[in-house]
């Protein structure tokens, strides 16, 4: 499952609540896309899938096989997070206009 943005609409504003009111005038029909078919709990579950599987050795030192069945506790465990927007409330942005040294 490979890499797929997603597009969108942006709307700036002289503040908070101006970029607010004109997203509410948009009059947007959206298609669904090509990630129409995004489940998060079926990518975690590729996820988790992809790393259990074996890997290629890169180093071969000790005997790590041994030294597992030699342990006397062996703690085994998977952490997963949903996938979360990594961006803030409000874009930190600005426009300025330079006119010579003003």
């Amino acid at each position: 499952m490979g890499f797929r943005p997603v597009g969108g609409v942006a709307v700036i504003g002289r503040d908070t609540w101006a970029a607010i009111g004109g997203r509410r005038a948009l009059e947007i029909e959206w298609e669904a896309g090509p990630n129409a078919d995004y489940d998060t709990r079926a990518f975690t579950y590729i996820m988790l899938a992809t790393v259990r599987a074996p890997g290629t050795v890169q180093r071969n030192r000790g005997d790590v096989d041994a030294a597992l069945r030699a342990a006397a506790t062996r703690v085994s465990a998977d952490y997963t997070a949903p996938h979360l927007s990594q961006s803030p409330t409000e874009p930190l942005a600005t426009t300025a206009r330079w006119d010579g040294d003003r």
